[in-house]
């Protein structure tokens, strides 16, 4: 196993390891930069250390996400903004009806950025579709099919395009020139703070301030999927 590409990292939640979660407590810690998630509500379920993921909203309820504050002047403590970001995640749809939040910077009105996974038939799709919108710039999307079961989900956007990968595989890239506009609302780790939260396992969540090359994608993915056993 590889190790994935750290250039512009600056956030890390990654469930398997002791760094980040050290297995009990309502604290994710981004092992770059030291940022802290808190969970939100209690249906959350920490599964074991060697896999390491967390399973959000089984029972039904749908309370759980995690949640990273803001800075004084409104930014998110990643401080993500302008026209460069690559979000990435390892997830697990464990309902292919669920609509998934996967990272928002959003409250109850349009996001500074966020990155959503929809079902078949929501919003008018017909297939299943990783989706990245930000503030007043509409959405841009890329098919991935009809998937359940843990998959490496990224995007990359560099003020010009933003480019779709699913298992390290490049899935479709869309003109896109939208600025990241800040604002005072917080991130959402399985969340986008206007809808239900999902029923899903999340392992792993990167943010980069600069959007990733292919490889660099590929390489991340390669690294890790051996946990997922893949």
């Amino acid at each position: 196993m590889g190790a994935i590409t750290t250039n512009g990292l600056v956030g890390c939640w990654d469930a398997g390891s002791s760094k980040s979660y050290p297995g009990s407590g309502s604290t994710w810690t981004s092992i770059a930069e030291n940022i802290v998630a808190t969970w939100q509500g209690t249906e959350y379920d920490f599964i074991d250390q060697k896999t390491g993921y967390f399973r959000l909203n089984q029972d039904g309820t749908e309370n759980a996400y995690a949640e990273v504050g803001t800075s004084a002047v409104g930014y998110d403590l990643v401080n993500i903004t302008g026209t460069s970001i690559s979000l990435l995640g390892w997830i697990n749809r464990i309902n292919d009806t669920t609509y998934l939040p996967i990272m928002c910077k959003r409250g109850s009105g349009t996001p500074q950025y966020e990155f959503n996974w929809y079902y078949s038939g929501s919003y008018g799709t017909s297939v299943p579709q990783i989706v990245f919108e930000v503030t007043g710039g509409g959405v841009v999307r890329a098919n991935t099919g009809e998937i359940l079961g843990w998959h490496h989900v990224a995007m990359a956007y560099n003020g010009t395009n933003v480019c779709f990968y699913l298992d390290g595989q490049p899935i479709g890239c869309v003109s896109y020139t939208q600025p990241m506009v800040a604002t005072t609302d917080s991130l959402k780790l399985g969340w986008n703070g206007d809808v239900d939260k999902p029923m899903v396992d999340i392992g792993i969540l990167h943010v980069y301030n600069r959007p990733l090359t292919a490889s660099e994608v590929k390489e991340n993915y390669y690294a890790q999927r051996s946990r997922y056993q893949i």
